[in-house]
C-alpha cells in the first residue's frame, strides 16, 4: 500500500509547526533546528537543500516537447513520487551499460499541419554520466544506423520509464 503523496501545503504547515515545538525548547540544539527548517521554508530557502557541486556538472538539458507530453510526464513522475532528473540519469545508466537503446523518434511529415504548443522539460541529470553519454553517442549512433543524441537517450527513457506513447497523447494547439 503506497502511502499518500504530502503536499507543499501540508509539507510547509508541519514543517511551521515543527519548527515553533522546537522553537519552545530549552536546548540549543532544538532552536538551531528551528532555525534551520525556518531557513529552507523562506522564500528561496529549497536552494540550501541542493548538494554541493562536486565538480560532475549536473547541468540543465532542455527537452522540447509538446505540452500535453509535458504534462504527462509531470503527472506520473508526481504519481511515483520521483525526480525526473534522476529519472533520466537512470536511463543514462542503463544506455551506457548497453541495457537500454531509444527508439528512433518519429517525426511528423513534412507539410503536414502539425502545428502544437511546444515547450521545455528541464531536468538536470548527473553531470558526470552526462558525459559519458557524449563520448558514447557516435558508438551508439553508429551501431543503431541514426544519430542519437543525449536529448533522444534522456526522453526516450522517461516514455520507455513511464510508459508513455506521445502518439496518443492529445495535441495542444
Amino acid at each position: 500500500m503506497t502511502r499518500p503523496r504530502i503536499t507543499a501545503d501540508t509539507a510547509r504547515a508541519r514543517l511551521t509547526a515543527a519548527a515553533e515545538t522546537l522553537r519552545t525548547s530549552r536546548t540549543k540544539a532544538h532552536k538551531e533546528a528551528a532555525e534551520a527548517i525556518d531557513a529552507v521554508l523562506a522564500p528561496g530557502g529549497w536552494r540550501l537543500l541542493r548538494p554541493k557541486d562536486t565538480g560532475t556538472g549536473g547541468g540543465n538539458l532542455a527537452l522540447g516537447m509538446d505540452q500535453s507530453l509535458k504534462a504527462a510526464l509531470v503527472a506520473a513522475a508526481e504519481e511515483r513520487n520521483a525526480v525526473l532528473s534522476e529519472d533520466v540519469s537512470e536511463g543514462f545508466r542503463r544506455f551506457l551499460a548497453g541495457q537500454w537503446m531509444p527508439d528512433k523518434p518519429r517525426r511528423a511529415t513534412r507539410n503536414s499541419g502539425a502545428t502544437t504548443s511546444r515547450t521545455n522539460l528541464n531536468v538536470r541529470p548527473d553531470g558526470e554520466l552526462r558525459e559519458r553519454v557524449r563520448e558514447h553517442l557516435p558508438a551508439a549512433s553508429a551501431q543503431a544506423g541514426w544519430r542519437i543524441t543525449e536529448t533522444h537517450v534522456a526522453l526516450g527513457w522517461l516514455l520507455h520509464h513511464y510508459g508513455i506513447d506521445p502518439a496518443a497523447l492529445p495535441t495542444t494547439e
